[in-house]
């Protein structure tokens, strides 16, 4: 076995989901078991090892050979209609699913991951949980690259501008749904167990779960069952064994702090314009001061007012 399939195996879940049927359901069977079926779950829950890109056309398996686009580590593809799955290992996993997961280096992968769908022409819609088995024999398979690939190196064959402002949410397209998901269900789990500090762990984690489904219902492709019962019992266990009311006054508190200093940042800086503004043309008036930077009429005037007593202080004084 080469290093690259020998790497895969040693990377997936103890006891993957597997199957030869997707009609006959998916089952977490022991690993030596689920090597031989035709389906399998190639990253463990808690850890992300392959990005896998679903290629729903004939020729996907290659046709990236003619682009300048990474080439994936791995291809298993089906023998009848040439569809196939990329796969592309990364050499340092990133944890994911868990409160204590870094925000950044999630948020990184699943951007990367998004413009590369995007730069393969891959399926949107890939749920992302099962691939083809490239240990299987049903498909063909092949390896390409032998290295394996940091988040860094992959970003320079991709355009990650869309997904740089952190305030706005992923687009909900592969591993996009997960850090969405999670990141609502977090939010919402901090408010929500103020309300339950008396219930049991089984009651609070059902709770969680409800949720968590609810959620889910909004995407166009949901995950699995099996990712939103980890994920829900991820966030109920962390909450219910760490979390008290002080934490989440003090969240509060740094939250407002943090609100406060964007809050006056911006405020300075826009009476620094408006003070430049009427240093440089002192004639200007506040009504068109007011549409060329399209600051409010009231701001214009206070600001004017202020600056006007600021010079006959300073006139005084120089008296």
């Amino acid at each position: 076995m080469s290093s690259q399939l020998t790497f895969f195996k040693d990377c997936i879940p103890k006891r993957p989901y597997s199957t030869n049927s997707f009609k006959e359901g998916l089952f977490k069977v022991p690993q030596i078991e689920a090597i031989t079926k035709k389906y399998i779950q190639h990253n463990p829950y808690t850890h992300y090892r392959w990005i896998v890109l679903d290629i729903d056309r004939a020729g996907g398996g290659v046709d990236w050979k003619d682009e300048p686009l990474p080439a994936p580590n791995i291809v298993a593809e089906n023998k009848s209609n040439f569809h196939a799955h990329l796969f592309f290992g990364l050499d340092t996993p990133v944890r994911v699913n868990a409160l204590d997961s870094r925000k950044k280096p999630i948020r990184y992968l699943a951007s990367i991951e998004n413009a590369l769908i995007k730069e393969f022409g891959a399926d949107p819609n890939y749920a992302g949980l099962i691939s083809k088995n490239p240990l299987s024999t049903h498909w063909n398979v092949y390896q390409y690259e032998k290295e394996l690939y940091n988040l860094d190196l992959l970003s320079d064959y991709v355009n990650l501008e869309p997904y740089k402002d952190r305030r706005k949410n992923l687009p909900n397209v592969g591993f996009g749904r997960n850090v969405n998901l999670f990141s609502y269900l977090r939010k919402w789990a901090y408010r929500a167990f103020l309300k339950h500090f008396d219930i049991n762990y089984g009651l609070w984690l059902e709770i969680v779960t409800r949720q968590a489904m609810a959620y889910n219902t909004g995407f166009h492709v949901p995950l699995h069952q099996s990712e939103i019962v980890s994920m829900s019992r991820s966030v109920a266990r962390w909450i219910f064994n760490n979390f008290t009311e002080r934490d989440f006054i003090e969240i509060q508190r740094k939250r407002g702090l943090k609100s406060g200093r964007a809050r006056k940042e911006k405020a300075d800086k826009k009476n620094s314009l408006i003070n430049f503004a009427l240093t440089n043309n002192p004639l200007i008036s506040n009504n068109q001061l007011s549409k060329e930077l399209n600051i409010p009429l009231r701001t214009i005037e206070r600001e004017r007012k202020k600056l006007i007593l600021d010079n006959k202080t300073a006139t005084n004084h120089i008296r």
